[in-house]
């Protein structure tokens, strides 16, 4: 399904695919125990991947939203776990485009163009703090012109390869969100900074998910994004984006599945036929591509009013929502396709499940998002 995707959206997206199949296809068979390798990610760096929107003149490919959504998208088509990695690298060179000093830029972002730092991290969520911003723990006290950091994050996407981190911290005492996170820069190698191990996860076992402790981290006020009290709105701005991603990550996995289904159905027999001529298949497939046809117009609606600078933050939550949990249901209706095959890790259907699972959790559960939608419904900007 093409739309109206320019000559240049379609050539974006042909390209991304050539590298899936390419370079992606013949390695995701080891997914199952092994991180992304070094010389996948310098390949990706090197290629473009982990600066797609980033202005030319700083160094990255320029990509609109649109065209990014469908990077996202082809690279899910094959390997969840390395659109995530490319995602999420491209969320904080996002921010850095928009929020970071010169200066900032030619440190971090800088950093990521020319392949020096193979990935960025985004640094949120706590023990005590996932949904509830609010609840954060993690301490930034000024003295003078430094900040003393210390606490604990957890679920940090590409811990394991970042040699940077955008970390949301308190800076003072408000219990508004709004008014007490700051957003800071903190290079790897900071003393203090401590990274521990890979968590065990169901799905998304290419990519590196750690959780990390700040112990009398001290950095320079130059590190710190925009001003005091800032960060949680630019924690909202990077995740309005961010979910347009997940979004298309999400679609990607949910595409290749049906793909399998349908490949699947016209092979097996049974009774004496192809199951594809039993009704019940043919539902079931027919109800996962209008459910991915519907997906897709979510996602570039919202990609649109990003690439034109327009609001898009309950578009991207309505697609984020819708996205996610149609790409479960695919997942989990493919493996009923595939029957008792369709739980063997021989066939690649329970991985697809594995990895979408975790689509409708990160940036903003369900939940979370049917609460943005809600309060957009009943604010002044109630039209959709």
């Amino acid at each position: 399904m093409n739309l109206n995707l320019s000559d240049d959206q379609i050539q974006i997206r042909d390209w991304a695919e050539k590298f899936a199949e390419e370079k992606l296809k013949p390695w995701v068979p080891a997914h199952q125990t092994q991180k992304i390798s070094k010389e996948l990610l310098r390949d990706l760096s090197s290629h473009g991947f982990m600066a797609l929107t980033v202005p030319e003149n700083l160094g990255g490919m320029g990509l609109d939203a649109v065209s990014f959504s469908l990077v996202i998208r082809e690279l899910a088509r094959v390997c969840a776990s390395t659109s995530i990695t490319v995602a999420v690298t491209n969320m904080i060179a996002d921010v850095l485009v928009r929020e970071a000093t010169p200066e900032q830029q030619n440190q971090f972002l800088k950093s990521l163009t020319d392949g020096r730092s193979p990935t960025a991290s985004f640094c949120l969520t706590e023990n005590q703090s996932g949904s509830d911003a609010s609840a954060l723990q993690t301490r930034a006290v000024r003295e003078g012109s430094s900040y003393r950091i210390d606490g604990e994050k957890i679920y940090v996407t590409n811990g394991a390869f970042s040699e940077f981190f955008l970390v949301m911290a308190k800076t003072s005492d408000s219990k508004r969100a709004g008014d007490s996170i700051s957003a800071f820069l903190i290079d790897r190698d900071t003393p203090g900074l401590h990274i521990g191990g890979e968590e065990d996860k169901m799905g998304l076992n290419a990519s590196s998910t750690i959780r990390m402790s700040f112990e009398n981290v001290r950095i320079h006020e130059n590190q710190r994004l925009q001003g005091e009290g800032e960060g949680f709105k630019i924690a909202m701005r990077a995740l309005d984006g961010g979910r347009i991603s997940v979004a298309s990550q999400a679609l990607g996995t949910a595409e290749a599945a049906l793909e399998a289904g349908i490949r699947y159905a016209k092979e097996r027999e049974q009774f004496g036929k192809s199951i594809s001529e039993f009704q019940a298949i043919q539902w079931k497939l027919a109800d996962a591509a209008t459910q991915i046809s519907a997906a897709q117009l979510l996602i570039w609606r919202a990609a649109y009013l990003k690439s034109n600078s327009k609001p898009h933050g309950l578009e991207a939550a309505q697609a984020k929502l819708f996205s996610t949990e149609m790409a479960a249901k695919v997942c989990n209706e493919m493996i009923q396709v595939f029957g008792g095959y369709g739980y063997i890790k021989e066939y690649p259907v329970e991985r697809y499940y594995r990895d979408v699972r975790v689509t409708a959790l990160y940036e903003g559960t369900s939940e979370i998002q049917r609460i943005v939608i809600s309060r957009a419904l009943l604010s002044e900007r109630g039209q959709i």
